[in-house]
């Protein structure tokens, strides 16, 4: 059982809506629908009646409603009280998408996390809501998030002060094998997600071609090197397959810049106080680790 599951059938009892529900979760209904029934599998019980329009809660369902609630605020309380304590740990969480885990956060390590061995980290995986929740309740230490001057934040984001420690863009691209075709599927990062938002609002869209909604950018770029389509990508994660010939920018389109910004825990601990000033204090020279090309 995972802990999503428990908070998606708890979303699903208030709205009784699995679109709704999947707007509130920042994700998808299917997502929903499938993590609800990963649950039931689990618990060997129907919690929803799928036959019945709308869905409604079983009576097993209804009767572990308030053990749900119960368990993710017992959850909640163990992670505030531990935040309490932080002060005393040197372990550091940090939370972020999960692109920014593997092609911004180990460069930043590198330079600024010195001393710090891999066992006092702990990173913590999540859409840009997610993590905005995260810092919002402590229960995180550091957090990154991509940031657009013209695609709003999430509101817990801006009472903390912010340190831009990369730029990045989100490109166009598609296979380096075969010429370019005129009509081809175009994968972007779900609506749900920062980038997905930043492109749907700000980016410039190709009428020419079909969109198709996906999901981590990992996954597009699998799609972009087997040759399924064009992908939307942050140059981070498609540099090395640039640099290589595995991908190629396409031609017709424009590059979308955006900042990624760290951000610190009122309740951090010592040692990710110190990252965290590490990186105001070279705020000058931080552009420069994921340069806009």
């Amino acid at each position: 059982m995972h802990i999503d599951q428990l908070k998606d059938f708890v979303a699903f009892s208030e709205t009784r809506n699995f679109t709704k529900t999947a707007q509130q979760r920042n994700t998808t209904q299917p997502n929903v629908s499938k993590r609800i029934r990963a649950l039931e599998h689990w618990m060997g019980i129907r919690l929803l009646d799928r036959e019945r329009r709308p869905v409604e809660l079983t009576e097993d369902g209804l009767a572990f409603l308030p053990k749900a609630i119960q368990v993710l605020e017992q959850l909640q309380q163990a992670q505030a009280g531990r935040r309490n304590g932080s002060s005393q740990s040197p372990r550091i969480r940090i939370a972020m998408p999960h692109s920014a885990s593997t092609h911004i956060l180990p460069a930043l390590k590198q330079r600024f996390f010195h001393g710090c061995t891999a066992s006092e980290f702990s990173m913590w995986i999540g859409n840009h809501n997610d993590v905005a929740e995260y810092l919002g309740r402590s229960e995180c230490d550091l957090a990154l998030a991509y940031v657009h001057e013209r695609v709003a934040p999430a509101e817990e984001f801006v009472v903390f002060r912010p340190v831009t420690v990369a730029r990045d863009k989100l490109v166009m691209v598609r296979s380096s094998s075969g010429p370019e075709p005129s009509e081809q599927s175009l994968f972007v990062p779900h609506h749900h997600t920062y980038l997905g938002r930043m492109w749907h609002q700000v980016g410039n869209h190709d009428a020419d071609y079909r969109t198709i909604e996906f999901g981590l950018p990992a996954d597009i770029r699998a799609l972009c090197v087997a040759g399924e389509g064009r992908g939307v990508l942050p140059l981070s994660v498609v540099e090395q397959d640039l640099a290589s010939g595995v991908l190629t920018r396409c031609k017709s389109s424009q590059s979308l810049p955006y900042l990624v910004n760290l951000y610190c825990s009122v309740r951090a601990g010592a040692n990710a106080r110190a990252i965290w000033q590490s990186m105001a204090d070279h705020a000058g020279q931080l552009n420069a680790a994921i340069p806009i090309r």
